[in-house]
């Protein structure tokens, strides 16, 4: 399907089952409807099914179920997804890409370390996004 600024879905993409039960688990609280994905298989299948309002992509996962995980997986699909005006994508990641964070912002892509607070999950969903 596509974006849509009235949807509560939030596209997510983490393999780690704790930090996605716990994403999940925040994004309810929020009042948000999280469509969870643990390969970037399945997260393509669930943005092509589903409209949607963000995406909060984990960087290193697998390809597809019994892969092994794969560098920038989130960051190339970033590229892509925030090419779709008023999109909301999000990086959170253990891996440290401060260094990153210039290149991140000129895109439009938030950078959160995990673990990410319920408050700046609810601020970068919630409050008007600035480019």
């Amino acid at each position: 399907m596509s974006f849509n600024y009235k949807s509560r879905n939030v596209l997510v993409l983490e393999d780690a089952l704790a930090t996605k039960r716990l994403l999940e688990y925040m994004l309810k609280e929020l009042n948000f409807s999280p469509i969870s994905s643990e390969t970037r298989d399945d997260f393509l299948e669930a943005y092509n099914s589903n409209d949607y309002y963000a995406a909060i992509l984990d960087n290193n996962v697998p390809y597809n179920f019994g892969g092994i995980c794969e560098r920038d997986v989130g960051v190339n699909l970033a590229y892509n997804l925030l090419r779709e005006p008023g999109m909301r994508v999000a990086l959170h990641t253990g891996e440290d890409l401060g260094s990153r964070i210039p290149e991140f912002k000129n895109i439009g892509l938030r950078y959160f370390q995990k673990p990410v607070l319920i408050r700046d999950l609810g601020d970068f969903l919630n409050y008007p996004k600035v480019d």
